[in-house]
């Protein structure tokens, strides 16, 4: 695995026909940042989308996963914020996607279905930052960004 990965990641990024291989091609990556209309949250939310689509086409799949994790954490961060979802003072500072999930549920401006989402999304977080070698695939990246192509379209695109 690590010869297969070494070679590939030698090779030119600018080598790949990204016409062909975009990873974010059938979830218009573009769109999700440009329908993402947050003053407050827009730079960082930029920011861990773009480092996170860098690691993806790398096949750099661990810190893609990671970072998206957190991307999707501002979002949630950012729809709470939003949606006036008070967070108490003590939690303000928690991004655990599950507390963010929860309590935005609890608000119904979530429904129990993307609750759950976020849940499993949670799951697959943790599960990114203990794995081992080999183990993160970029049907975890895509499951991430997935969720945070809902919760776009839900909360900004309307």
């Amino acid at each position: 695995d690590f010869l297969i990965w070494k070679v590939e990641y030698s090779t030119s990024l600018f080598s790949y026909d990204h016409n062909k291989f975009c990873p974010y091609s059938h979830l218009d990556y573009e769109g999700i940042i440009a329908n993402f209309d947050s003053e407050k949250y827009r730079y960082d939310f930029e920011y861990q989308m773009n480092q996170a689509n860098e690691c993806y086409k790398r096949k750099l799949f661990l810190p893609a996963a990671a970072t998206l994790s957190v991307a999707l954490e501002t979002l949630l961060l950012a729809i709470c914020d939003k949606e006036n979802v008070k967070l108490n003072s003590k939690d303000a500072t928690d991004t655990m996607m599950n507390y963010l999930g929860e309590r935005l549920l609890q608000t119904g401006k979530i429904n129990y279905r993307m609750h759950k989402r976020i849940d499993v999304t949670y799951s697959l977080r943790n599960s990114v930052s203990h794995s081992n070698p080999g183990e993160v695939s970029k049907a975890d990246c895509q499951i991430i960004l997935s969720c945070i192509k809902t919760l776009i379209d839900n909360h900004y695109s309307k």
